[in-house]
C-alpha cells in the first residue's frame, strides 16, 4: 500500500496525490477546494474568534496498522489560547466522519464559550 489516498479513501499514487494537493493550493483561482471539508469561525461571548478547520490530508497519519487509514484532520485554533481545544486535533478515516467530527468540534466550542459567559466590565 502506498500510503496515499483520495478523499473517497481509495489508494492513489504519489503523483496523483501531489496533483490533488497542488490543485488545492491553487483553489483561489479555480474556485474549488479539494482539501477542505469544513471551515468555520465561531465568535464567542468575550468577543474573540475561534477557527475550526477540517481538511483532507491524503496521507495515512495513523500510528499503527489501523483498519482504515487516517486521512482527514480537524484542528481548532482559539483566539485567547486559554481554550482547552486550542491546537487540538482529531483524525478520521472517512469524509463523512470528518464532516461529523468538524460539526461536533464547532458545537463543543459554542457550548464552551456559552459557559464562560459575557465579558465582565470593571467598575
Amino acid at each position: 500500500m502506498s500510503g496515499y489516498f483520495a478523499r473517497d479513501g481509495e489508494p492513489i499514487g504519489s503523483t496523483e496525490w501531489s496533483a490533488l494537493f497542488e490543485s488545492a493550493r491553487n483553489s483561489a483561482q479555480t474556485g474549488c477546494d479539494y482539501r477542505h471539508v469544513g471551515r468555520d469561525t465561531v465568535n464567542d461571548s468575550l468577543g474573540g474568534e475561534h477557527y475550526v478547520s477540517t481538511v483532507w490530508l491524503g496521507l495515512d497519519h495513523s500510528l499503527g496498522p489501523p483498519d482504515l487509514p487516517l486521512i482527514f484532520e480537524t484542528m481548532a485554533f482559539c483566539h485567547d489560547h486559554v481554550c482547552a481545544l486550542d491546537k487540538c486535533l482529531w483524525r478520521y478515516s472517512t469524509e463523512a466522519g470528518a464532516a461529523e467530527g468538524h460539526a461536533s468540534v464547532v458545537a463543543l466550542i459554542v457550548r464552551s464559550s456559552a459557559k464562560r459567559g459575557p465579558a465582565q466590565s470593571g467598575t
